[in-house]
């Protein structure tokens, strides 16, 4: 991973380096809003990352994805491909073996910032084949089209990419780019059926690529599918109930907006000052938000591929 430090801290892993490859150790801390890590600990979180990320990798591989996976190391560690890592400018057509500068974003629910960006008009419902006379449709309601978009990955604060910036900043074409976006919804297609077999439903996520060999092929990178990277609702509140029921880092992210946390985070960013560290989660929120990390990770690895094939 030329252009990072390793090893170092992210979000929610530590990244070492290991014979064969990068090693991603999967901690017990989430991140939301780009301020870095909690201090507090959930319980068993690294591990049911770990459970979900391993079981992901081989759904994308049995569906012939190609991955950058390459095996399981510890409970909380898996070992994957290392690729460049390329800062500081644009990518060229000559570059390969690294990972896009962009993370990749699917959308199926109607949910997070695309319901915020609706709600306050800054998106318009038309764009996104809802009736604008009917209103802001609720969270959860299904959207009549994917909704893929890009967003910067290595910038301090992520930030949305038209299709045009997207392809300049990765130095593809359009028909790279649908590749890559036909590669993501294939897999989200796949997985969505079986998220809801188990009892959820699939809301977003996002995606990191790589670019491989001479002919620079797409394929996925880093972890995804997981209680970090997605959003899941449990399926019977949301269709029974019309409630949302949060899976994952969601569920501690929504927690962090209902105590005012992200709209501090917000206004000290528009006036230039420094982000003050999350407020402490309460006990029964922490035991909570464990409980669906495990919940949901003993569902996806019971998964038997021999049965979806």
């Amino acid at each position: 991973m030329s252009g990072l430090v390793i090893p170092r801290e992210g979000s929610a892993k530590d990244i070492t380096r290991e014979d064969g490859g990068i090693g991603f150790d999967f901690v017990n801390y989430i991140s939301g809003f780009d301020v870095g890590r909690t201090k507090q600990e959930i319980p068993g979180k690294g591990a049911a990352i770990c459970t979900v990320a391993v079981k992901s990798a081989m759904i994308a591989k049995w569906f012939g994805i190609p991955t950058a996976f390459i095996k399981q190391l510890t409970d909380t560690k898996i070992l994957v491909r290392e690729f460049d890592v390329i800062l500081g400018r644009p990518l060229t057509e000559e570059d390969t073996n690294c990972i896009l500068p962009v993370e990749w974003i699917t959308r199926y629910l109607l949910s997070g910032s695309l319901l915020r960006d609706l709600l306050s008009g800054k998106k318009k419902l038309e764009d996104y084949g809802f009736d604008p006379t009917q209103g802001v449709p609720p969270e959860g309601t299904i959207l009549p089209w994917p909704v893929n978009h890009a967003t910067t990955k290595f910038e301090e604060t992520d930030r949305e990419l038209s299709n045009e910036e997207a392809m300049l900043m990765c130095s593809i074409d359009p028909i790279l780019q649908g590749r890559i976006w036909a590669m993501i919804n294939r897999y989200d297609g796949i997985a969505a059926a079986l998220a809801r077999q188990l009892g959820y439903a699939y809301c977003d996520g996002k995606k990191e690529v790589a670019l491989v060999g001479p002919q620079r092929i797409p394929m996925l990178g880093d972890v995804w599918h997981t209680q970090d990277e997605d959003r899941f609702f449990e399926l019977a509140a949301l269709e029974n109930e019309g409630r949302i029921e949060h899976q994952g880092k969601e569920y501690f992210r929504q927690a962090l907006i209902a105590m005012g946390y992200k709209d501090i985070v917000d206004e000290a960013r528009r006036l230039k000052q420094e982000v003050p560290f999350y407020p402490d989660f309460s006990e029964s929120v922490l035991m909570e938000g464990a409980r669906r990390y495990t919940a949901f990770a003993e569902a996806w690895g019971s998964i038997d591929l021999a049965m979806v094939a």
